[in-house]
């Protein structure tokens, strides 16, 4: 199913079943599904806070019973509910859990009047192709609905872009908006943080149009992965540069262990290629091994090798002590992550 498929069952109140939502664009399946969750608010306003169940798993998390118990929950006052799921790091849950989970879901997709909706953030899974797809893809989609979100085309983004330069009064010059792509990268949580910037400081300048020396002013170049940044910074050594793209995905308000859950996998890539590094084995090995596209493999040792194997070791451990005290601690959120990068700056 496509995106623009799943949009229209959303419009149409036609959703029902399990749908299962993929790929690389993340803003998108998140804006999906508060679609869905609106519609079922809005058909339904004093009913909805009974019916609609929300559950968020970190690194290696997936409960199983809490999973089932807000499926056999019965919907009240309503003839339908929503059963939202979403995993940071879909990979990194044992198999027997993955395993649990796709019987559990299977059993209840034909109920009537529950919708399921099942997110897998881009940077904690490893869809594999459209020819071959990894094997959770594969045994989900012969029941569910899968969904996949790529990065949007130039074209679309640029009608996105648009809309949001219109709400500062200003028109996007296309020009302009496809040096902020080249510049800034496809990810739509990225562009909204660069386009309110430039739009913003064109606006305060007495503008009516956003031109390219405007987005060359305000926009710099952005790794595609903020994560995976934020992490090179600190092996680098450069915690000016990490507390950056750390502001960067607090202004985009992106959810705090969604962002751990990244930076834990980046971490755990990044010791898995210093251990290669250490055994004097190559990044065609680690991609190979790791079933990881060469290019993201070179990204990895290029960073795994400014550091010694044990700071990483040191910042995967640091990460899975974040990832404790969020639990316990929730109104910290950020600031356990700021916590973070101050630690792992100082055992580099």
């Amino acid at each position: 199913m496509t995106d623009a498929e799943f949009a229209r069952e959303i419009r149409s109140d036609k959703l029902s079943g399990v749908y299962f939502l993929y790929g690389d664009e993340d803003y998108l399946k998140n804006y999906r599904a508060g679609e869905a969750k609106k519609q079922l608010s809005d058909n339904y306003p004093e009913a909805a806070a009974f019916n609609l169940f929300e559950l968020s798993f970190g690194e290696g998390e997936c409960d199983i019973d809490k999973i089932s118990s807000a499926l056999s929950s019965p919907s009240m006052m309503s003839p339908k509910k929503i059963t939202s799921v979403s995993f940071s790091s879909l990979d990194s849950v044992k198999d027997k859990d993955k395993t649990a989970l796709l019987e559990l879901l299977e059993e209840h997709s034909s109920e009537e009047g529950s919708i399921v909706i099942i997110r897998a953030s881009s940077g904690g899974f490893d869809y594999g192709s459209e020819k071959k797809p990894c094997s959770f893809l594969k045994n989900i989609s012969k029941f569910a609905k899968a969904v996949r979100f790529d990065y949007q085309s130039p074209s679309k983004l640029y009608q996105w872009l648009s809309k949001h330069a219109s709400g500062y009064g200003l028109t996007l010059l296309p020009e302009s908006a496809e040096l902020l792509i080249n510049t800034a990268g496809k990810s739509m949580y990225t562009l909204l943080g660069e386009i309110a910037k430039i739009s913003a400081y064109a606006a305060s300048h007495g503008k009516h149009e956003i031109t390219p020396e405007d987005v060359s002013c305000c926009s710099s170049p952005t790794d595609e992965d903020d994560a995976f940044a934020l992490a090179n910074a600190l092996t680098d050594g450069n915690i000016e540069a990490a507390y950056k793209y750390l502001g960067i995905k607090i202004r985009l308000r992106t959810d705090p262990y969604y962002l751990l859950g990244q930076i834990t996998k980046t971490f755990t890539d990044l010791a898995a290629a210093a251990a290669y590094i250490k055994d004097g084995r190559d990044k065609s090995e680690f991609a190979r091994d790791m079933k990881m596209h060469e290019y993201k493999a070179g990204l990895c040792f290029k960073a795994a090798k400014n550091a010694p194997y044990e700071y990483f070791i040191s910042a995967v451990e640091l990460c899975l002590t974040a990832d404790r005290n969020m639990k316990t601690m929730s109104s910290r959120g950020y600031g356990e992550i700021e916590r973070l990068i101050g630690l792992a700056n100082y055992r580099r």
